[in-house]
């Protein structure tokens, strides 16, 4: 049986995948990279959209565990880490 503060840990985890989309900019991000891996300065151009910006809400995503990232060269190209997610929000939707 968990204690209350692991059932507490598990359930702020859970908590945090539906808050991440739950931003207009990171839901647009993450429709964004549904067409393919971008770097930030990519994401920053389509949604004109500072750097900061940004960066912070690719942050609360791939916290959340929705992102993933690779280096490629001195670029990070994020991806979504479940490809489906977009259709799995809308599906959810009223």
């Amino acid at each position: 049986m968990l204690s209350d503060n692991q059932n507490d840990d598990k359930l702020n985890l859970k908590s945090n995948v539906f808050k991440a989309p739950s931003d207009p900019t990171r839901l647009r991000i993450l429709y964004l990279l549904k067409q393919g891996d971008l770097c930030v300065c990519e994401i920053m151009a389509v949604l004109e959209i500072p750097q900061s910006t940004i960066s912070h809400h690719v942050n609360v995503l791939k916290t959340a565990g929705l992102l993933k990232s690779q280096k490629d060269g001195i670029w990070i190209q994020y991806q979504l880490k479940y490809p489906n997610i977009t259709e799995m929000i809308e599906d959810k939707l009223i």
